[in-house]
This record gives C-alpha cells, structure tokens and sequence, in this order.
C-alpha cells in the first residue's frame, strides 16, 4: 500500500488551501483505488516524512528553503515528491537564483502525478 503524507495549511479557514486540499482528495478518489493507498495530511512544519511513500507539498506551503530542504531530504529518501498548490512568496536574491538554477536537482513535472502509471507503482 502506498502511504501518501500530505503537506499544507489545510482547516485554518483559508480557502485557497482548504480548495487544494479537497481537490486532491477528489482527484485521489477518481483515479486511484482505494486499497492501495493511505492519504494523511500535516502541518509542513510539523512532518515527519520517514514512513511515506509520496510527500504533497500542497496547499498553504511555500517554495522556500524551509521546505525545498524538506523536498531534497524525501529525493535522498527517494519519495515521490509532488508540487500541488504551493505557493511562493518573498525570498532573496541569492534564494531565487539558486531556484532558477536548480541548485537541489528537483525534476520538473511532466504530466499529472495522480493518472501517471508510475507514480501509482
């Protein structure tokens, strides 16, 4: 069973992340089965990643060094990482480069995480 940990800031009357969190759930239900997943949601800052299969970072969950740190650590764990309504807020000039550059090697999507085969794998 894969064990999928949900990422954001999901029940804080913010609609936006509330909407992000409810239509991964949708989307979950629609196109996967539901006994070959486990779907758990936590705060960003209070995660523990180690027992997940997939890390969401979702709604209410920025691309900052916070959480870019968090992402390199489930690729070195080598989790499926999927970016979900993340947002992106002010951040330096050396933060931003180092972003546009890549610095943490993070491969860009290429079709829809929830309907590709080899995530579901």
């Amino acid at each position: 069973m894969k064990r999928i940990l949900y990422l954001g800031w999901q029940g804080y009357k913010n609609l936006g992340d509330d909407l992000c969190w409810d239509l991964f759930k949708e989307h979950c239900d629609k196109y996967l089965d539901a006994s070959t997943y486990s779907l758990q949601s936590s705060q960003p800052t209070k995660a523990d990643i180690t027992p997940y299969d997939t890390i969401i970072l979702g709604g209410g969950s920025l691309l900052s060094s916070d959480f870019i740190e968090l992402l390199y650590s489930a690729m070195k764990q080598k989790k499926h990482i999927i970016i979900w309504g993340s947002g992106h807020d002010w951040q330096t000039k050396p933060v931003l480069e180092s972003v546009i550059n890549n610095h943490y090697k993070i491969p860009a999507p290429i079709m829809n995480p929830i309907t590709s085969k080899n995530w579901q794998k």
